[in-house]
């Protein structure tokens, strides 16, 4: 039995720093591991994951999806490959793929916050209300953000569902401190 780090846990996050700002913006890095699996594939996902920073960063999301899809089929137990993927989809305009992959990481971390909220971003995107509405009531309520309660306020406005809208808008003022834009559709909900 394995009992060190995965990818995610430690390489990825020191990668994700020495490219940042406060880790002194890297251009350069060097990987280094011993002959055997684990460096090789640690290695092959972090090329993999700063190739796809690197073409995100770029807004080069199509690229980038590419790179962390190829990241995700070498570790697909591992839900950030997929929330990034998903990510990435999503802002390439391709949101049927999005939904794919953040379903799937999903259903690798039924807790993941993320993937939740990719889920539902790649439905509103499509228009798909109906399934916002069910894939926020059938989440675990610790995972219903304040933001998703107003996404689902607004498919249920759209749904021609008043009462139920200001229900969720309602939900999502009493879980958030500074709600203005909520009072502003709690009001619009009200006036249907």
């Amino acid at each position: 039995v394995y009992g060190g780090s995965v990818p995610n846990q430690q390489v990825l996050p020191a990668l994700d720093w020495l490219t940042s700002e406060a880790g002194g913006s890297r251009k350069r890095i060097f990987l280094l591991g011993s002959d055997y699996v684990f460096p090789h594939t640690a290695n092959f996902i972090a090329k993999k994951w700063l190739a796809g920073q690197k073409l995100a960063r770029q807004g080069r999301w199509s690229d980038a999806a590419g790179e962390f899809r190829r990241a995700a089929k070498l570790d697909p137990r591992d839900a950030l490959y997929g929330v990034n993927l998903a990510d990435a989809l999503l802002k390439a305009g391709r949101p049927t793929e999005a939904l794919a992959a953040a379903q799937a990481a999903r259903a690798v971390d039924p807790q993941c916050e993320l993937a939740l909220a990719l889920s539902v971003n790649a439905l509103v995107t499509m228009h798909r209300h109906e399934e916002v509405v069910q894939a926020i009531e059938d989440a675990p309520q610790e995972l219903v953000s304040p933001e998703l309660l107003t996404v689902l306020g607004s498919a249920r406005a759209k749904l021609c569902q008043p009462e139920e809208a200001v229900k969720a808008y309602l939900h999502a003022i009493v879980a958030t401190q500074t709600a203005g834009h909520l009072h502003y559709r709690l009001g619009l909900a009200n006036n249907d």
